[in-house]
């Protein structure tokens, strides 16, 4: 059972990564902090409007590469130390990967409706 478990260890962490990475400390007011005065130094003659543009994009692409890298986790625990290829692998990690960031997303507007900075009125 632990070996079997084992598998579905890195899928786990990337899970709760993904959770840390949905906290205000990751939002996007936070990150423009870090992002746009490395952008500005990469890009002096950018235009503040281009510079959020930027920063809009880069954070799209790590949604992207974190789901990319929860997949690619999901399928190492489906597919443990068995060899060659099985469609149902592929159905299954699908259906995980795409459940999984579905039900989290059940779960933001409760977190946010728990912290302050991020009332609505």
């Amino acid at each position: 059972m632990t070996q079997r478990l084992s598998y579905w260890f890195p899928a786990i962490s990337v899970a709760i990564l993904i959770s840390v990475f949905s906290t205000h400390y990751f939002s996007g007011e936070q990150t423009a902090h870090f992002i746009i005065p490395i952008l500005r130094w990469l890009l002096p003659s950018a235009s503040p409007h281009t510079l959020r543009l930027l920063h809009f994009g880069i954070r799209k692409a790590a949604h992207i590469t974190e789901f990319g890298v929860f997949s690619i986790a999901v399928f190492h625990g489906v597919r443990r130390q068995r060899y060659g290829w099985r469609p149902e692998w592929a159905m299954i990690t699908l259906l995980i990967a795409v459940a999984m960031p579905a039900s989290m997303s059940g779960t933001s507007p409760l977190y946010r409706c728990a912290r302050p900075e991020f009332a609505m009125f």
